[in-house]
C-alpha cells in the first residue's frame, strides 16, 4: 500500500452543491461527508446528487440523525 492510498481527506457538505463537490475532486479530495442531519438533503436530492458525487471518484459517507429513545 502506498501513502497515496492510505491517505484520505474529506470535505463536508450541508447542502448538494455540485460545484464545491467538483472544487474538492479536483484539488485532491478523496471523499464528501454528506451532514443529512444539520443539511438541506431530501430523499430526492440525496438520488440524485450521490450517484454525481461517485462519479467525481469520491466516497460518500453520511453524518445521520442519532436515534432517538422513546418513552417506555
Amino acid at each position: 500500500m502506498t501513502s497515496s492510498s492510505r491517505h484520505k481527506s474529506a470535505v463536508w457538505l450541508s447542502g448538494p452543491n455540485i460545484a464545491a463537490a467538483e472544487i474538492a475532486a479536483s484539488i485532491g479530495y478523496t471523499a464528501v461527508v454528506l451532514d443529512i442531519e444539520h443539511g438541506s438533503f431530501d430523499l430526492g436530492t440525496l438520488e440524485r446528487f450521490i450517484p454525481v458525487l461517485k462519479g467525481l471518484g469520491l466516497e460518500v459517507l453520511a453524518k445521520v440523525l442519532a436515534p432517538e429513545c422513546g418513552p417506555t
